[in-house]
Formats: C-alpha cells, sequence, structure tokens
C-alpha cells in the first residue's frame, strides 16, 4: 500500500525488517518441529531360509517402527525381506540395524533413505 501512494522507500523498509525478523523465526520452527519429524526409509534384511519373520517383526516393534509394505523373496537358501518403514524421532536407523544384526537368523541388513 505504501508504494502505491508513492513511499517507495517506507515498502523497502517495512519488506527488509519483516524478511529480517522471520528468518530466525523459520530456524526456531525447524529446530522446535524437528522433534515431531519421523525418518522413512527401506530396510532389506536377509534372514536364513528356514527363519521365520517373526523376531524381525518383533525387533521392529521393540524399536517403534511402523511397517508401510513388507516384501517377502525367497532364493540361493537365504529369505529377502523389504520393508517400507517409518520410525519416530526417537528411533534410529542405525540402532535398529544394529538391534536386528543381533538376531541369530539374520545375515544382513541394511538401511537406505
Amino acid at each position: 500500500m505504501a508504494s502505491a501512494t508513492g513511499y517507495y522507500w517506507a515498502a523497502v523498509v517495512t519488506t527488509a525488517v519483516v524478511l529480517i525478523t522471520l528468518w530466525p523465526l523459520r530456524l526456531l520452527a525447524r529446530l522446535a518441529f524437528a522433534r515431531l519429524r519421523t525418518t522413512e526409509g527401506r530396510l532389506t534384511v536377509e534372514l536364513r531360509a528356514e527363519a521365520g519373520a517373526g523376531p524381525l517383526l518383533t525387533t521392529l516393534e521393540g524399536a517403534g517402527a511402523r511397517l508401510r509394505t513388507l516384501q517377502f523373496d525367497e532364493a540361493d537358501g537365504r529369505r529377502r525381506v523389504v520393508a517400507d518403514v517409518e520410525l519416530s524421532a526417537q528411533g534410529s536407523p542405525d540402532r535398529l540395524v544394529s538391534a536386528l544384526m543381533d538376531a541369530d537368523d539374520v545375515l544382513a541388513a541394511a538401511w537406505a533413505d
């Protein structure tokens, strides 16, 4: 409105003040909502052929993971499980993979974003 009445300098100063004020607020909002953000990724786990998915699902549940999709494939004496997983803000993909590798029937586990 200020520029429409000929006060261009007032419009420029007001715009600059607003942009300078909003920049730190954007950073604060990003920090505040980072705790609420979830981590999504694809988990690939190789199990022994005779192994069931029960221990895998128990480990995922214990880590606070939410399964979106689950796919099984069997080849070369191994059972491959691919899962699209959503972790809560407290969950860590590294801790999840480490917990899976501690299981007896797990041959390999990997996380991809």
